[in-house]
């Protein structure tokens, strides 16, 4: 169900005559942190709006900035959202597995590249030997 949460101030803005509303503003938050605790790079791209938003109506992915050996084990990381009138709905950060175990508990890194389980760690090694 959408309801119309206002946004903190220190979350994502928009400066023009949107609104900002979330979906799951408990979810959003813990995924921000996780995502504020694997890559600093995105986290800033959302936090001080490097990336503009579409303010067409319907659904859009804002691919956020990352890095490439990020990108081959986890894929893009992407804020999901709706517009409609004058309203932005956040719908999802992805990829959310990740960002979820980061905000649950710090992991640890393989070679500066964050990872949940084993089978990570495996694609990190992989990617890593094959460069």
């Amino acid at each position: 169900m959408k309801k119309d949460i206002k946004f903190k101030k220190d979350q994502l803005r928009y400066s023009g005559e949107m609104k900002i509303v979330y979906i799951d503003e408990i979810r959003y938050t813990k995924l921000l942190r996780g995502l504020r605790e694997i890559n600093m790079r995105a986290y800033k791209d959302i936090i001080f709006k490097k990336k503009e938003f579409d303010t067409t109506p319907g659904k859009h992915e804002l691919t956020l900035t990352t890095d490439e050996t990020f990108k081959k084990v986890y894929g893009d990381i992407k804020l999901i959202y709706s517009t409609y009138k004058d309203t932005i709905v956040i719908e999802d950060l992805e990829p959310s597995r990740i960002l979820m175990e980061y905000h649950i508990k710090r992991k640890g890194t393989y070679k500066g590249i964050p990872y949940v389980d084993e089978k990570d760690i495996f694609k990190i090694k992989l990617i890593k030997e094959l460069k």
